[in-house]
């Protein structure tokens, strides 16, 4: 069975699906594959890359590494520049801001007042993390469950709501918002650190995914381009867009959103002009068999609760986060909805694990006339979204080890070179794995994600918000969490037993 089909793919890691949507449309491309539908595909083949192409990766990466340290620093000149002109630090409760919001002051103090995030900002981040390559396995996770399916995903898009609502009050409440000084301060720095690691292995994996299925659309888009080059252009892209202003980088997330909708909607065309209707028996309203891999499927999907407290420090006002989560999740199940149903009805059990295999195919997955042009144009847009979603992972990874570097080795010492140290560190590790480990990444992601997410997603949240609430909690509270924390923790067994 395909690793979808078993339940264990995070909604952001789907590298097995990616690579083998982009392996056929490079076969195709170099006339290896008969079409679609083809399986007899390696992608293992660039790999094999001359060294020369690996060395004009390397360098890109260590000049635009060279380039950026350069500018970076007349930028910490002149943010030191106004400090030393008298811009105070902005308080909140009688705390500096990098030690309350948990956050290195590169990030929070800029001296400008419009690099925090507003609402819009906020909410427009948080779509991007719960909106991803996910969205595109959703029909297959309806042709798995049936149309019970979306009773499923409203439950636990519902489930990850109130969990990051119950992520966002505590923080609020305790005035740090850092998951690890969450954990800490209701457990102990033993805990704290088991959190740091939770959410450095998960968001990483994130990255990897990211660079890896963008790489892969990269490689398809340019002819001769070996996967070497594409993920050190890759690497250099995301790097360069670490450096764009708030703004700047939510109108690339609209950007990357309205590129994923796009592939979504040709995919919704393709079905529309297909040219015969899947069978009726394909079309049910319930499959016993299919619940559990389905119900792993859409679980993960809506559950991006790492993310969060990067972006609530991040925040004009970290109070108005929960409006950011309402808003998102309400318009993240609206778009799930609006892929997934008419997607299943369309295409039945015809529906792949990506339903950008579909674009462009029929039935049987034999090209359409006249749809050829959609493969290339789907491929550029999930090269937006995989960047726009690596520098978002990216930011919150780099914050995430900053803060416990900073709180563990340094002694407090936090700063923008520091972060741009994280960040180089990060983005060199990544590539060389990328590079070298593509094919057998898949399984290792798809570990992480259902291990790691689920608990940081559905427990950590839970046990935090118990254990610091401020009254004793009803008994109807109190099994509701105890179905929240045991869902978790059911989904991560199933996603271990299932990995290994």
């Amino acid at each position: 069975a395909p690793l979808w089909g078993r339940g264990v793919t995070a909604g952001r890691l789907h590298a097995a699906a990616a690579v083998h949507v982009a392996a056929v449309r490079a076969s195709q491309r170099r006339g290896k594959g008969g079409g679609l539908a083809g399986e007899d595909i390696e992608t293992s083949d660039a790999l094999g890359a001359p060294p020369r192409s690996m060395a004009v990766a390397v360098a890109c990466c260590l000049l635009f590494a060279a380039w950026s340290l350069a500018v970076q620093r007349e930028v910490w000149n002149a943010s030191a520049l106004w400090k030393r002109l008298g811009q105070p630090w902005r308080r909140v409760e009688g705390r500096e801001a990098p030690e309350f919001l948990g956050m290195p002051e590169s990030v929070v103090d800029s001296g400008d007042p419009h690099e925090g995030l507003s609402v819009w900002d906020g909410t427009v981040a948080v779509f991007s993390c719960i909106v991803g390559t996910g969205l595109l396995a959703m029909p297959y996770a309806f042709s798995l469950a049936g149309m019970l399916a979306s009773l499923l995903l409203l439950c636990f898009a519902g489930c990850c709501l109130y969990t990051g609502h119950l992520l966002a009050w505590s923080m609020q409440a305790l005035g740090s918002y850092s998951l690890g000084s969450l954990v800490e301060e209701a457990f102990g720095g033993k805990a704290r650190r088991a959190a740091n690691i939770f959410i450095v292995v998960e968001l990483w994996g994130y990255l990897l995914s990211s660079l890896v299925c963008g790489s892969l659309n990269v490689a398809q888009l340019g002819d001769g381009l070996d996967s070497h080059t594409a993920v050190g252009l890759c690497v250099c892209l995301v790097y360069a867009m670490t450096f764009l202003p708030s703004r700047l980088m939510t109108r690339v997330n609209v950007l990357a959103n309205i590129a994923l909708v796009a592939c979504c909607a040709m995919f919704l065309v393709t079905g529309l002009c297909l040219p015969g209707a899947p069978p009726r028996e394909d079309i049910r309203a319930l499959r016993p068999h299919g619940l559990a891999p389905a119900a792993g499927i859409l679980a993960f999907s809506p559950a991006g609760h790492s993310f969060y407290p990067a972006l609530m420090g991040r925040m004009k006002e970290p109070a108005a986060f929960p409006t950011c989560l309402r808003r998102a999740y309400a318009a993240a199940c609206v778009l799930y909805l609006a892929v997934a149903v008419p997607g299943y009805l369309l295409f039945g059990n015809a529906v792949r694990p990506s339903a950008v295999m579909n674009i462009g195919a029929d039935l049987s997955l034999a090209p359409l006339p006249d749809l050829g042009w959609m493969n290339p144009l789907a491929a550029f847009g999930m090269c937006i979204k995989m960047l726009a979603m690596a520098t978002l992972v990216l930011s919150s990874l780099t914050s995430t080890i900053e803060h416990a570097l900073s709180r563990g080795v340094l002694g407090g010492g936090q700063g923008a070179g520091l972060r741009n140290a994280v960040t180089l560190g990060l983005l060199s590790v990544s590539t060389v794995v990328a590079v070298h480990f593509a094919n057998g990444m898949a399984a290792l992601l798809n570990l992480l994600g259902s291990v790691f997410c689920m608990n940081i997603a559905f427990v950590i949240p839970v046990l935090c918000f118990w254990r610091l609430a401020p009254e004793p909690l009803t008994c109807a509270r109190r099994l509701s969490f105890v179905a929240l924390i045991v869902t978790g923790l059911t989904f991560a067994l199933l996603g271990f037993l299932s990995a290994v």
